[in-house]
């Protein structure tokens, strides 16, 4: 662990686990920036390594992978912002995405903070950190704390931020195209905790501010994929980030989050919350789910 990052406020990614393919490519030369050069120096003065570096002018990575590697997660970077970015933000980001991949998982655990997870976004230095084989679930998630950083001044409550961004980590990318829409491997701690009863009625699950337990974490992505088989997970999601995060707060915010769903929904929260309990407990893990809702959109 690495003492020069502990004032860091840090996102982490657990166990992140969609394995990335690499396929070896041709050897070429790289552009780089003097803000990537400069915080591959910042890197070197906090860790003692030594990192290569490369700019996309969307992306800004430090790596310590190989050059195959880094060519096949750049493309995975790319065609995830590409695609996802849109669907949740408007404007450009005004600076360069920062990417860490250390060499291994030896290497990262070495220099990271939370050494049994699989990556963290650092608010601090704007800078994911991750390696290479962590896949690129890892990097989507991460992306996904970045692009919310890079646009919102509000803090958005922790099912939320972890929710959207642990949706993204099983996903794949086929033919260029993001496919989504998958349970993962947090879907078991979902369906114990709901035979324990310790998941708490959706009303008042919406109203924490943080949340912890992994089980109400995995709780949290699966609510996104509830959302997503309705067809308004995108316009609740962006209905959240620019309409109601920056005008309410506190309780008044959690009373919009729910009014907001059920005009989304159709349908009362305690309706929606006996819908998404059922609609867990009839999957498992790793289980492609189906649009069965119309798109709808609440934020314009």
């Amino acid at each position: 662990m690495n003492p020069n990052l502990s004032k860091y406020l840090l996102a982490p990614a657990l166990l992140c686990v969609v394995a990335l393919p690499v396929q070896p490519r041709a050897v070429r030369a790289y552009e780089t920036s003097p803000g990537c050069a400069a915080f591959a120096a910042e890197l070197r003065g906090s860790t003692g390594l030594d990192f290569r570096t490369r700019s996309t002018g969307r992306f800004d990575f430090a790596y310590r992978c190989t050059e195959a590697e880094m060519d096949s997660l750049q493309e995975y970077a790319a065609a995830f912002y590409a695609q996802v970015y849109p669907r949740f933000f408007d404007g450009e980001p005004s600076r360069a995405f920062r990417l860490v991949y250390f060499r291994d998982h030896v290497e990262y655990r070495a220099h990271s903070l939370y050494p049994d997870n699989y990556g963290y976004y650092s608010y601090a230095t704007r800078a994911l950190y991750t390696w290479a084989h962590s896949g690129h679930g890892t990097l989507w998630h991460e992306l996904i704390h970045a692009f919310m950083d890079a646009n919102i001044r509000e803090d958005p409550h922790s099912w939320f931020n972890e929710g959207l961004a642990s949706f993204f980590e099983m996903a794949f990318l086929v033919n260029g195209a993001v496919v989504e829409g998958y349970t993962n491997w947090r879907h078991p701690l979902v369906l114990a905790a709901l035979a324990a009863g310790t998941i708490p009625p959706l009303r008042d699950f919406l109203r924490a501010r943080k949340i912890e337990v992994p089980a109400v974490k995995a709780y949290a992505r699966f609510l996104f994929c509830y959302l997503w088989t309705k067809g308004v997970m995108d316009g609740f999601a962006r209905a959240y980030l620019h309409r109601l995060l920056p005008a309410a707060s506190g309780e008044e915010l959690d009373r919009r989050v729910i009014a907001l769903l059920e005009e989304l929904l159709g349908k009362g929260i305690e309706g929606i919350d006996a819908d998404v309990r059922a609609a867990a407990l009839s999957v498992g893990p790793d289980r492609k789910l189906t649009v069965t809702g119309t798109p709808r959109s609440a934020d314009r």
